[in-house]
């Protein structure tokens, strides 16, 4: 089902999602000698840095990037179990063909990963304000939070169309 429902734009956001991981991690093995013993671990809300710990404490924040990117993977793996009647409902899931059911499926998709793009990138940015000991700034939190909703809202739109577009169809 992957192939079929993976055009240039998921294949990119797919890539740039990696991308981001391995470069954050290529950064920090690099750029660990030149660290301080002690790097920022919290941030207050208007981004500037209120706590520190060892260096090494940011392993876990790798870690959690690739926690992440196995998360993006199975999303993959997890298009091929839906169904029509989990996109749709029961009774417009009668109403839809296959082209909806790949539209659906790639709305999701895009939803999915275009919040996994925002984390990996927010992730990456903190680990590298940390590592170079700065401030996030005070726009940090606001953006994250706007750039998720706006992913959001867009794709639960797309999708309430899909579904009025399949409603509106007669029975076939």
């Amino acid at each position: 089902m992957w192939k079929t429902i993976a055009d240039i734009r998921l294949r990119f956001l797919d890539a740039a999602i990696l991308t981001i991981a391995i470069a954050t991690t290529v950064f920090y093995v690099l750029y660990w000698p030149h660290m301080p013993e002690q790097v920022p671990v919290h941030w207050s809300g208007t981004g500037k840095i209120d706590n520190y710990a060892h260096a090494g404490s940011y392993i876990m924040l790798l870690i959690l990037m690739y926690f992440f990117l196995a998360w993006h993977a199975v999303s993959k793996v997890c298009t091929s179990l839906i169904e029509k009647e989990n996109l749709f409902g029961k009774e417009l899931a009668k109403k839809a063909v296959s082209e909806d059911e790949e539209e659906g499926i790639r709305v999701i998709l895009y939803m999915l990963w275009w919040c996994d793009l925002i984390v990996q990138a927010t992730v990456a940015y903190i680990i590298l304000c940390g590592v170079l000991v700065r401030n996030l700034g005070v726009w940090f939190l606001p953006a994250v939070f706007i750039g998720l909703t706006v992913v959001l809202v867009r794709y639960l739109r797309k999708m309430a169309w899909l579904k009025e577009r399949v409603k509106g169809r007669g029975t076939l």
